[in-house]
């Protein structure tokens, strides 16, 4: 076993449905300086671009962890935070991780997500023909105006979108046990996921469990980026 680094924290952060490694690109200023922010990108957006998207939880799971644990063989200590599918991300790689004999992480932060126990709402979104996906995807809130109102744009962001939701829909979680791992659990108090099933977090962890409400509805971490990271240094120092 390496010999671990107590002074430096890497935070992997995964995308929400949609999103890129810069969904995240206003972190680094607000994190404390012992924290090195590592998004992980998955295919179809950013420097990947040209590969196609993936449509199921467990491939995206399997190209996460193969980003992330390299980083670990160096010894490095860790944290991840994902928001809405990242948070299911991060849940789903940890497990892989612990199970393939790597160090856990420090502490998982899970945004906007109810836990994997608890069966997902959505049901063939993925499939619904343009406008009405589009739509439902927009009662999201995630997609900035300046997208909406470009039509090549949305015709570029649309294909990721659709294999985001056809993973989270068409994922069905196999329980593996208790993690002994920190978890805190961010939601909105206009939230689509609501409180008793982000509670239901605790029932997956061993380790401490905090339950934190922001103003705001689904994408209320845009409003609260600076408060987000300070709890993310304080519970990583």
């Amino acid at each position: 076993m390496p010999k671990l680094n107590m002074d430096k924290v890497k935070l992997f952060c995964l995308p929400f449905a949609g999103g890129s490694s810069y969904s995240y690109a206003r972190f680094p200023m607000h994190l404390s300086g012992n924290i090195t922010l590592t998004p992980c990108e998955l295919p179809g957006r950013g420097a990947r671009m040209q590969e196609p998207p993936l449509v199921s939880m467990e491939a995206i799971v399997e190209d996460a962890a193969g980003q992330i644990m390299p980083h670990l063989e160096q010894g490095e200590h860790y944290g991840f935070y994902g928001h809405s599918m990242g948070a299911l991300t991060a849940w789903l790689v940890t497990e892989k991780l612990v199970k393939e004999g790597f160090h856990p992480p420090r502490h998982l932060y899970l945004s906007s997500r109810r836990a994997p126990v608890i069966p997902c709402k959505l049901e063939n979104v993925h499939l619904l023909e343009k406008n009405r996906f589009l739509k439902r995807v927009i009662g999201f809130g995630g997609i900035p105006q300046e997208v909406l109102g470009e039509t090549e744009l949305i015709d570029l962001f649309l294909p990721i979108l659709r294999a985001d939701f056809q993973a989270i829909e068409t994922h069905r979680y196999t329980r593996n046990g208790a993690q002994d791992i920190p978890v805190t659990v961010m939601i909105g108090t206009r939230d689509s996921v609501t409180r008793e099933e982000a509670e239901a977090w605790q029932g997956l962890t061993a380790g401490n469990f905090c339950l934190l409400t922001f103003e705001g509805g689904h994408f209320f971490i845009n409003d609260h980026v600076e408060d987000i990271c300070r709890i993310i240094s304080k519970g990583l120092a």
